[in-house]
Protein backbone atom coordinates (compact mmCIF):
# COMPACT_ATOMS: atom_id res chain seq x y z
CA UNK A 1 0.00 0.00 0.00
CA UNK A 2 1.27 3.30 -1.13
CA UNK A 3 1.19 6.20 1.66
CA UNK A 4 0.15 9.84 1.38
CA UNK A 5 2.31 11.69 3.86
CA UNK A 6 0.54 14.82 2.62
CA UNK A 7 3.75 16.87 1.87
CA UNK A 8 4.68 18.26 -1.28
CA UNK A 9 7.90 17.85 -2.72
CA UNK A 10 8.71 21.36 -2.33
CA UNK A 11 7.77 23.55 0.63
CA UNK A 12 7.40 27.27 0.24
CA UNK A 13 7.63 30.36 2.76
CA UNK A 14 8.04 33.69 2.80
CA UNK A 15 11.54 35.55 3.58
CA UNK A 16 12.29 35.19 7.13
CA UNK A 17 10.09 32.86 8.40
CA UNK A 18 10.38 29.53 9.52
CA UNK A 19 9.13 26.40 7.77
CA UNK A 20 6.92 24.23 9.67
CA UNK A 21 6.10 20.92 8.45
CA UNK A 22 3.17 19.07 9.95
CA UNK A 23 2.13 15.48 9.97
CA UNK A 24 -1.40 14.54 9.11
CA UNK A 25 -3.10 11.77 10.04
CA UNK A 26 -0.28 10.72 12.61
CA UNK A 27 -2.71 7.99 13.83
CA UNK A 28 -2.24 5.98 10.36
CA UNK A 29 1.67 5.85 11.48
CA UNK A 30 3.37 3.27 14.05
CA UNK A 31 6.79 5.53 12.91
CA UNK A 32 7.24 9.03 11.81
CA UNK A 33 11.10 9.85 11.44
CA UNK A 34 12.61 12.76 9.52
CA UNK A 35 15.89 13.59 8.65
CA UNK A 36 17.82 16.32 7.73
CA UNK A 37 20.17 16.56 4.30
CA UNK A 38 23.22 15.24 6.54
CA UNK A 39 20.39 12.18 8.03
CA UNK A 40 20.41 13.96 11.57
CA UNK A 41 17.09 12.78 12.86
CA UNK A 42 14.75 15.87 13.34
CA UNK A 43 12.87 16.45 16.96
CA UNK A 44 9.38 17.48 16.88
CA UNK A 45 8.97 20.86 18.18
CA UNK A 46 5.06 20.03 18.87
CA UNK A 47 2.95 16.54 18.38
CA UNK A 48 3.61 15.89 14.41
CA UNK A 49 5.02 19.53 13.41
CA UNK A 50 8.80 20.03 12.46
CA UNK A 51 10.60 23.42 12.19
CA UNK A 52 12.67 22.96 9.14
CA UNK A 53 15.85 25.33 7.76
CA UNK A 54 15.32 27.44 4.01
CA UNK A 55 16.84 25.42 1.51
CA UNK A 56 17.40 22.02 2.50
CA UNK A 57 16.66 18.76 1.35
CA UNK A 58 14.72 16.53 4.70
CA UNK A 59 13.63 12.72 4.22
CA UNK A 60 11.10 11.54 5.81
CA UNK A 61 10.07 7.82 6.45
CA UNK A 62 7.13 6.22 7.58
CA UNK A 63 6.01 2.82 8.75
CA UNK A 64 1.97 2.37 9.42
CA UNK A 65 0.35 0.17 11.78
CA UNK A 66 0.24 -2.99 9.29
CA UNK A 67 4.37 -2.52 8.85
CA UNK A 68 4.43 -1.11 5.37
CA UNK A 69 6.93 1.59 5.27
CA UNK A 70 7.33 4.79 2.92
CA UNK A 71 10.10 7.25 2.19
CA UNK A 72 9.37 11.06 0.75
CA UNK A 73 11.83 13.62 0.27
CA UNK A 74 11.11 17.18 0.22
CA UNK A 75 12.62 20.45 -0.64
CA UNK A 76 12.26 23.67 1.55
CA UNK A 77 12.43 26.77 -0.47
CA UNK A 78 12.40 30.15 0.71
CA UNK A 79 10.67 33.11 -1.57
CA UNK A 80 13.19 36.22 -2.18
CA UNK A 81 12.12 39.17 0.50
CA UNK A 82 9.89 41.87 -1.01
CA UNK A 83 11.71 45.32 -0.76
CA UNK A 84 10.12 48.65 -0.95
CA UNK A 85 11.44 51.85 -1.88
CA UNK A 86 9.28 55.59 -1.58
CA UNK A 87 9.63 57.30 -4.98
CA UNK A 88 7.86 60.32 -3.50
CA UNK A 89 5.93 61.51 -0.46
CA UNK A 90 4.33 65.09 0.11
CA UNK A 91 3.59 66.65 3.21
CA UNK A 92 -0.06 67.89 3.85
CA UNK A 93 -0.30 71.70 3.30
CA UNK A 94 -4.01 71.24 4.63
CA UNK A 95 -6.22 68.95 6.21
CA UNK A 96 -5.86 65.92 3.68
CA UNK A 97 -3.53 66.40 0.99
CA UNK A 98 -0.62 64.38 1.63
CA UNK A 99 0.54 62.07 -0.55
CA UNK A 100 2.87 59.36 -1.16
CA UNK A 101 3.99 56.61 -4.38
CA UNK A 102 6.24 53.74 -3.61
CA UNK A 103 7.17 51.20 -5.56
CA UNK A 104 8.07 46.88 -4.09
CA UNK A 105 10.54 44.54 -6.20
CA UNK A 106 11.62 41.42 -4.77
CA UNK A 107 9.21 39.00 -3.24
CA UNK A 108 6.59 37.48 -6.43
CA UNK A 109 4.70 40.31 -8.39
CA UNK A 110 2.02 41.24 -8.47
CA UNK A 111 2.10 43.33 -5.17
CA UNK A 112 -1.03 44.79 -3.36
CA UNK A 113 -0.20 48.20 -0.91
CA UNK A 114 -2.49 48.83 1.87
CA UNK A 115 -2.66 51.87 3.76
CA UNK A 116 -5.95 52.35 6.32
CA UNK A 117 -7.93 49.79 4.31
CA UNK A 118 -7.60 51.62 1.30
CA UNK A 119 -5.62 49.06 -1.06
CA UNK A 120 -4.56 49.48 -4.86
CA UNK A 121 -1.29 47.96 -7.40
CA UNK A 122 0.02 50.82 -8.11
CA UNK A 123 1.31 52.06 -4.30
CA UNK A 124 0.16 55.76 -4.76
CA UNK A 125 -2.11 57.36 -2.24
CA UNK A 126 -3.41 60.72 -2.23
CA UNK A 127 -5.42 63.03 0.22
CA UNK A 128 -4.09 61.49 3.41
CA UNK A 129 -4.19 63.78 6.53
CA UNK A 130 -0.80 64.38 8.31
CA UNK A 131 0.00 61.64 10.83
CA UNK A 132 1.85 57.98 10.97
CA UNK A 133 1.12 55.64 8.44
CA UNK A 134 2.37 51.92 8.03
CA UNK A 135 1.66 50.47 4.66
CA UNK A 136 1.22 46.91 4.09
CA UNK A 137 2.50 45.54 0.64
CA UNK A 138 1.81 42.02 -0.07
CA UNK A 139 2.63 39.69 -2.85
CA UNK A 140 0.97 37.22 -4.85
CA UNK A 141 2.17 34.46 -2.37
CA UNK A 142 0.59 36.08 0.76
CA UNK A 143 4.16 37.34 1.98
CA UNK A 144 4.31 41.03 3.45
CA UNK A 145 6.45 43.85 4.20
CA UNK A 146 5.68 46.56 6.43
CA UNK A 147 6.60 50.52 5.80
CA UNK A 148 6.43 52.99 8.41
CA UNK A 149 6.30 56.84 7.31
CA UNK A 150 5.29 60.03 8.25
CA UNK A 151 2.92 62.31 6.16
CA UNK A 152 3.84 65.94 8.03
CA UNK A 153 2.37 68.99 7.84
CA UNK A 154 3.64 71.82 6.00
CA UNK A 155 4.07 75.12 7.51
CA UNK A 156 2.50 78.24 5.65
CA UNK A 157 4.11 81.11 4.95
CA UNK A 158 1.93 82.61 3.26
CA UNK A 159 -0.13 85.91 5.23
CA UNK A 160 2.56 86.36 7.74
CA UNK A 161 2.66 89.88 8.92
CA UNK A 162 5.54 91.63 6.90
CA UNK A 163 7.89 93.33 9.67
CA UNK A 164 8.99 97.11 8.96
CA UNK A 165 12.92 98.67 10.20
CA UNK A 166 11.43 102.03 10.34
Amino acid sequence: TELSINADNQVFVCHEQQFELEILNQSEFATILVFDQNNVELVESNPNQYFLDPNQTYTINTVDNNGCTNSQQIVSLQYDAINVEILSISDASGSNNGSIDMMASGGTAPFTFTILEQSNSTGEFENLPPGNYEALITDINGCEEILSFEIGLQSSTENLPLENDF
